[in-house]
């Protein structure tokens, strides 16, 4: 489901590329130097650009201004833009990082456009609780300072609406202001992943325009057969991602949780998701089947694996239970503590014959 704002205001849509190079670039986002901070944002921003954010937001009082979380923590730009937008606009700031982590640990500026694709960032908040009451009922603007992609932005306003959040616009430095996919970039991905019989699904919803753009490229360019599947592969772990993230979202944001009852808290995979743990199912004493789940990653030069076992009771038809099972892996593979990069592991799934026999009726599980 797409959270992006359409209502977005960038500096300058082209990225100014001997910036990026500059001693205050290199020393605003690795070393602290609000000073050099300062001067890029006083580059980049104008009060034209601040007057037309002001348009967007008619009452600042119940607006909060928050920065993007970095992966580095060393990038000061985007706080002192937000301090900027927030003494010209009257409006609040908070910074992203005091309040979330970031759950990928390899740097977007490591990665090609092309890889950012298919690596897509991951954030949580340390407390969701205390965060949505330091919120309250505000709209918030993302601060960034750069979109490459806009893949950062958007995976964490997917995040914020996970919280029940909503986004108003995103600010920027630089960088391309559209980050919804349009109809006509939308027809034209599918039209290129169609050509090579390559898995399409709902990208529009996953992806922002300047990924799609890139990935109708990198589908056009495919030549070799090993070249298509492993593009396929990459593009159903896209898929499978935004299944998971849906499957798990609450659809009643805000929701009073009920009265209390026993700890259903994200213990560790080995605790929580145990043989013989039933998902989806009512009160039924037969099993359809059992499944492992095999995590491969790497850690330092060794390659290492990590397994669990999950049971899936009857009453799934085949997308239903795939879309179980793929988001039991993405749990897996998220939680799992010796798993430092989870976008990077290789996950495996397989039934597993077994002879149960049942005293009593199962008791329902937790669910999705």
């Amino acid at each position: 489901m797409k959270v992006l704002p359409e209502d977005n205001i960038v500096g300058r849509s082209r990225i100014d590329r001997a910036l990026l190079v500059s001693a205050d670039w290199q020393a605003a986002k690795e070393g602290f130097d609000t000073a050099a901070a300062g001067r890029i944002v006083d580059a980049l921003w104008s009060g034209r650009k601040t007057q037309q954010l002001k348009a967007l937001l008619p009452t600042p009082e119940t607006t909060l201004l928050l920065t993007q979380p970095s992966t580095s923590k060393t990038n000061v730009i985007p706080v002192c833009f937000a301090e900027r937008l927030a003494r010209e606009i009257g409006a609040p700031y908070l910074v992203g990082d005091a309040y979330f982590k970031s759950l990928h640990g390899r740097q977007a500026k490591h990665m090609s456009r092309s890889e950012r694709i298919f690596n897509r960032r991951r954030y949580a908040p340390f407390d969701a609780n205390e965060f949505k009451e330091r919120i309250g009922a505000r709209q918030i603007v993302i601060v960034e300072d750069i979109l490459t992609t806009g893949g950062s932005v958007a995976e964490f306003a997917s995040c914020l609406d996970g919280l029940g959040l909503k986004i108003k616009s995103v600010a920027g430095l630089m960088g391309d202001r559209r980050l919804n996919v349009d109809e006509k970039t939308r027809q034209r991905l599918q039209q290129a992943l169609a050509a090579k019989q390559l898995p399409a699904g709902d990208l529009a919803s996953i992806l922002t325009r300047t990924e799609a753009g890139a990935l109708i490229m990198i589908a056009n360019n495919v030549r070799t057969e090993h070249a298509r599947e492993k593009l396929a592969r990459n593009i159903q772990g896209l898929l499978d991602r935004g299944t998971a993230k849906d499957l798990g979202r609450d659809p009643q944001p805000g929701r009073h949780p009920g009265a209390g009852g026993d700890d259903r808290g994200p213990e560790r995979t080995a605790q929580r998701v145990r043989p013989g743990a039933v998902r989806g199912a009512e009160n039924r004493p037969e099993v359809t089947g059992f499944y492992e789940i095999t995590a491969v990653y790497k850690e330092g030069e060794r390659m290492r694996e990590v397994v669990t076992e999950v049971c899936v009771c009857p009453g799934l038809d085949r997308e239903q239970l795939k879309a179980v099972l793929r988001q039991e892996a993405y749990r897996f593979v998220r939680d799992h503590p010796g798993i430092a990069y989870p976008e990077n592991a290789r996950v495996l799934i397989r039934p597993v014959v077994k002879q149960v026999a049942f005293a009593k009726p199962i008791e329902k599980g937790r669910g999705l």
